[in-house]
């Protein structure tokens, strides 16, 4: 039924335009939103005033969407390409600008889920209205259909895809193995960026994909909710096509029927099925402690070189004489690394001004926050643990500066 309206909501229908709208659809939508979120990395890269960015921040997806679609592409994924790209980037941006965007998209999030689900169930009883009488059943009908192959179809996709991915690592390993006793060089890297090389478990571990079970297949498979991507897309997909208003209608009925069966369904009984296929796992947690002892290990060691490296410089500026002074400070440094709760930088040192201090602090800070987005980015951290860390550095820095503007307003 919604079939026959969708067709008589448009003229033709030709295979051929419509695959090609939909590549432009998303190659303008991502190449939109790319551009868009390389301009405001490089605004917040430039700018400290967590206000202005903020503003363009919030002003920004909205100029994205309204370009991408009057140039045929996708506002919604032009958006998400934007959201991504500042969201990948942002621990290179100032901690300022992070702490103050934080509870800013936070609320910005709330409102703005609360406002379009809200806005979706005003509008769904003058959408169903609206349709003709014998038109309700066979649309709810459809919907239930859609969504019965909704629930199906992410399974049939997540077990193959699995295997598929277990077979390729397969291959790879006995490819790495053969090479090996060749004695030609591993299809990885053994660097990493010019520290050690890397041993064979962990060229091992890197060449593998992560094993997954029929258990844990199931609760991917079972954590497909839908949100509010897909009632936009379905309003928005109505426009792009051009159906009539009974095809749209129908449309977004489905699109409601299928967000909410999944919300309610999967969403509240998730939980159940976890625990139900006992899918619990301590070794998340262990790798993620792991990683952060690990990556703690390597700041120590970074941050130490730059010390060491400064401390040269400090004896050729001021000589052999006031090293005495940037050793003390410096072991207060390693500390405040080995206890970041306890400890605290004394920013009264003797005979070392506080400009001196405060930039060796940055830099200690700047060395170790550097280090992490190179873990991050050479696959040994987690973006999880990477963001708990980068916290981590970011309320020292908020401390040091807090202390600097306190002992300085307290002054005559």
């Amino acid at each position: 039924m919604l079939a026959a309206a969708v067709v008589a909501g448009s003229t033709t229908f030709n295979l051929g335009s419509a695959i090609w709208q939909f590549v432009v659809a998303v190659f303008m939508g991502v190449l939109i939103g790319v551009l868009f979120g390389a301009a405001m990395h490089q605004l917040r890269m430039r700018s400290d005033d967590p206000v202005i960015t903020g503003t363009f921040g919030l002003l920004a997806p909205f100029g994205a969407y309204a370009i991408a679609e009057e140039l045929g592409g996708s506002g919604v994924l032009a958006v998400v390409a934007m959201g991504l790209f500042v969201g990948f980037n942002a621990p290179r941006t100032s901690y300022t600008t992070r702490q103050q965007e934080a509870p800013l998209w936070l609320s910005a999030d709330f409102l703005l889920e609360s406002f379009v689900f809200a806005y979706i169930g005003l509008q769904l009883p003058r959408v169903v209205s609206e349709l003709n009488d014998g038109e309700v059943g066979p649309v709810i009908g459809l919907s239930g259909v859609v969504l019965l192959v909704v629930l199906l179809v992410r399974p049939l996709f997540v077990y193959p895809a699995n295997a598929w991915g277990q077979w390729w690592t397969r291959m790879r390993l006995r490819k790495w193995e053969q090479m090996k006793l060749r004695g030609a060089s591993a299809p990885v890297s053994r660097t990493r960026r010019g520290r050690e090389e890397l041993t064979d478990q962990q060229l091992r571990q890197r060449l593998s994909e992560t094993k997954l079970s029929w258990r844990d297949n199931a609760v991917i498979s079972w954590a497909g909710m839908r949100g509010v991507v897909t009632l936009a897309t379905a309003l928005a997909a109505s426009d792009l096509a051009r159906l009539d208003e009974r095809a749209a209608h129908a449309l977004v009925v489905v699109a409601f029927v299928v967000t909410v069966g999944t919300l309610l369904l999967q969403g509240l009984t998730l939980p159940w099925v976890i625990r139900w296929l006992k899918v619990i796992d301590g070794s998340e947690a262990q790798e993620d402690a792991r990683q952060m002892a690990a990556v703690r290990e390597r700041s120590r060691e970074a941050g130490k070189a730059y010390l060491r490296d400064k401390r040269t410089e400090w004896a050729q500026e001021r000589g052999e004489g006031a090293l005495r002074e940037f050793d003390l400070f410096a072991k207060r440094l390693v500390r405040v690394e080995l206890d970041a709760e306890t400890a605290q930088i004394d920013l009264q040192q003797p005979r070392m001004t506080q400009d001196d201090l405060m930039a060796m602090s940055k830099g200690w800070l700047a060395v170790r926050r550097q280090l992490l987005l190179e873990e991050r980015d050479a696959g040994n951290l987690s973006e999880e643990v990477m963001h708990e860390l980068i916290t981590a550095i970011d309320a020292e820095e908020l401390a040091l500066d807090t202390r600097v503007a306190t002992r300085g307003q307290s002054r005559p």
